[in-house]
């Protein structure tokens, strides 16, 4: 079993935005792959949709939590349904990259992304599987140090929370298309042929 958590956060202003990328890919994975409605749940602090993929069963989740705090539902998540972090895989969008680039990551720190340092303080490791998003739009990459500066003075935070328009939703809608052919190969393939094939990739 594994279990998919998009990171996002919850209401209608922080809907189509670049910080809600991972909500948004694991819902664009489920309709592509005729999973069940997602259901609230409460005791969860999160929504989740459960199916399978070839016999491998999939749990898919969206906290609810709000992105400071994704990880009080992951680990109530990986308790319920008996799993260790090896067993997760997270999806979220990430400054580091530009827009068009996608990787899988194990093991990594949260490069001062909130929601995965919650997740990583919370289940005491990061050694859980990440499908990192990149939602940069400009070519020059930023580094650790210039993402937390730029964050703390809220130049980047504007950044992530304003509603993607014109071609910025049609380079999602292909990003989100990529990323769900990545998550089915980690499920039916394992993360390593997964990081191998699509890594390498521009």
């Amino acid at each position: 079993m594994i279990i998919i958590v998009g990171l996002g956060n919850v209401g209608v202003e922080y809907e189509n935005t670049p910080h809600n990328m991972g909500f948004m890919a694991v819902d664009f994975f489920a309709k592509e792959n005729d999973f069940p409605e997602f259901k609230s749940k409460t005791k969860l602090h999160a929504l989740v949709s459960a199916g399978k993929i070839g016999a491998e069963k999939v749990i898919l989740a969206k906290p609810q939590t709000f992105m400071n705090n994704s990880g009080l539902a992951v680990k109530e998540l990986l308790t319920f349904y008996k799993l260790t972090p090896t067993n997760l895989l997270v999806v979220h969008d990430d400054l580091a990259f530009t827009s068009s680039k996608i990787k899988l990551v194990t093991n990594r720190t949260a490069n001062h992304h909130k929601g995965v340092e919650s997740i990583i303080q919370t289940l005491d490791t990061q050694n859980f599987m990440r499908l990192r998003l990149g939602i940069n739009p400009n070519s020059v990459l930023h580094t650790p140090k210039e993402i937390k500066t730029d964050l703390d003075t809220g130049d980047l935070k504007k950044l992530v929370l304003k509603k993607m328009v014109g071609t910025e939703k049609t380079d999602t809608k292909r990003a989100l298309k990529k990323a769900s052919e990545i998550l089915k190969f980690v499920i039916t393939d394992g993360l390593d042929k997964a990081m191998t094939r699509y890594n390498q990739t521009k």
